[in-house]
C-alpha cells in the first residue's frame, strides 16, 4: 500500500478513473497476499532442504540470466495481467481465486503437520547419519572426519555453507562468457580469483570457523589421547575431499576454453598446498564459541576479526605468486608457478599439517577457556 497506493490514487486515478485504479491496486495486493501464503507453505515444506534452496536460487538465476541475455523479461510476462485489470475486473477475480487457493494450501499443510514428530522425515534423518565410508581408511582422523560430516548435515549453519558451496560453482558463468573479460592472448587475471574461489570456497567459509564448530565438545577432544591431532587432521581430510569434489564439478567449464581448466587445476593445487594452511593458521587466532543449534541467517557467532580478514590470503597470496611470473614470462608460466608451489606444498603436507595440529595442542587450554565463555 505504501509503495503502490500513491501511484494508483494519483497517477492511475487521473488517467483511467477511480474504478480502474482500485482494480489495478487490488490486483497488486492480491498478488502480494498470494505470494505471502505460498512462501509460508514453501518454507515449511522445504525448510532446510537442499531441494528448496536449489529451486529458489535456480529460479533467481534463470530469471536474471534470461533478462540479461534478452530471452524473456519476467516483468513483461506479468505486465498484461495488471494492464488488463485497468480495463476489466476479470484479473481481480482470478487473482482472488489464486489468493484463496494459496491460503488453503498453506492451511492444509499446517493442519496435516500439526504434530512436530510428523515434520521430521526418516529419509532425511537416515541421510544425516550416513557415513562417508572411504574416510574410515584414515584411522581415527577419518572417523572424526566422518563425525564432522554428520555435524555439517545435521545443523542449519554448516549445511548452509555446504549448499552455498555447490551454488557458488556457478560463479564462473558470470565471468567466463563475459566479453568484457576476453583477451586476444592469454586470459584475464581476474580468472585467478574466480578459480581460487570456485575450488576453495568451502575451505574458506567452513574453515574460517575451524574449531568453533567443535566448541561445545572441545574439552572431550582435549582429554582424549591424540584427540586434538586427529580432529585437526580429520578436518584437513574433509577440506581436501570437498575441494577436490568442487574441482571435479568445475571441469565442464572447459567448454569456455582449455585455459579455464588449467586455471582451475593450478588454483586447486595452490589451495591444497598453501592456502589451506593459511586459513587454518588464521582461524586459530582467538577462536570464539558458537551455538550450532541457532540459525544461519545474520548469525555471526564464532566470527572475529581474523575470520573477516581471511579473504586476504585467499586473494592476495595466489596473486603474489602469479603476477610477477606472468609479467616476466607469460600468463601460463604464472599458472605453472602456482602449480609447482602448490605441488611442493602437497609434498610437505604431512609436515605442515602436523605442525598445525601441534599448534592446537600447545594452545588447547587457552582455546578451551575461550570456548567456555558465555554465548
Amino acid at each position: 500500500m505504501l509503495i503502490f497506493g500513491p501511484f494508483a490514487f494519483i497517477e492511475l486515478n487521473a488517467t483511467y478513473g477511480a474504478a480502474p485504479a482500485f482494480a489495478w491496486l487490488g490486483a497488486v495486493l492480491l498478488t502480494s497476499w498470494s505470494m505471502h501464503w505460498f512462501v509460508l507453505w514453501f518454507k515449511q515444506r522445504f525448510e532446510d532442504s537442499l531441494i528448496g534452496t536449489l529451486v529458489v536460487f535456480s529460479a533467481l538465476l534463470i530469471s536474471i540470466g534470461s533478462s540479461y541475455f534478452g530471452l524473456y523479461d519476467l516483468g513483461g510476462f506479468f505486465e498484461p495481467v495488471f494492464t488488463f485489470a485497468l480495463e476489466n475486473p476479470v484479473p481481480v477475480f482470478l487473482l482472488a481465486a489464486v489468493f484463496i487457493l494459496s491460503y488453503f494450501l498453506c492451511f492444509a499443510f499446517y493442519r496435516q503437520n500439526a504434530y512436530l514428530e510428523e515434520l521430521s522425515e526418516g529419509d532425511h534423518l537416515q541421510f544425516a547419519n550416513h557415513d562417508l565410508g572411504f574416510l574410515s581408511k584414515f584411522g581415527l582422523a577419518g572417523e572424526l572426519a566422518n563425525l564432522e560430516w554428520k555435524l555439517i548435515i545435521r545443523h542449519k549453519k554448516s549445511r548452509t555453507y555446504l549448499t552455498l558451496c555447490l551454488l557458488f560453482l556457478l560463479y564462473g558463468l558470470i565471468f567466463y562468457n563475459n566479453p568484457a573479460y576476453v583477451k586476444e592472448s592469454g586470459f584475464s587475471y581476474l580468472f585467478i580469483f574466480v578459480g581460487t574461489f570456485i575450488t576453495g570456497i568451502f575451505m574458506l567459509q567452513y574453515g574460517q570457523l575451524f574449531l568453533s564448530w567443535n566448541s561445545p565438545t572441545f574439552d572431550f577432544y582435549v582429554h582424549q589421547k591424540n584427540g586434538l591431532r586427529a580432529l585437526v587432521k580429520g578436518k584437513y581430510l574433509l577440506f581436501i575431499g570437498i575441494s577436490f569434489l568442487c574441482f571435479i564439478l568445475s571441469v565442464p567449464y572447459v567448454y569456455f576454453g582449455w585455459n579455464i581448466l588449467l586455471i582451475h587445476l593450478a588454483t586447486f593445487l595452490f589451495n591444497m598446498g598453501v592456502t589451506i594452511h593459511l586459513v587454518i593458521y588464521m582461524a586459530l587466532w582467538k577462536p570464539k564459541p558458537m551455538n550450532l543449534h541457532k540459525g544461519s541467517v545474520f548469525n555471526y557467532e564464532g566470527m572475529g576479526l581474523s575470520q573477516f580478514l581471511m579473504i586476504i590470503p585467499l586473494v592476495a597470496v595466489p596473486y603474489a605468486v602469479f603476477l610477477p611470473i606472468a609479467y616476466w614470462f607469460g600468463d601460463y608460466s604464472g599458472l605453472l608457478a602456482l602449480s609447482i608451489i602448490g605441488g611442493f606444498g602437497l609434498l610437505i603436507f604431512p609436515m605442515i599439517s602436523t605442525k598445525m595440529a601441534d599448534a592446537v595442542v600447545d594452545r588447547k587450554y587457552e582455546i578451551s577457556a575461550a570456548f567456555r565463555q558465555e554465548l
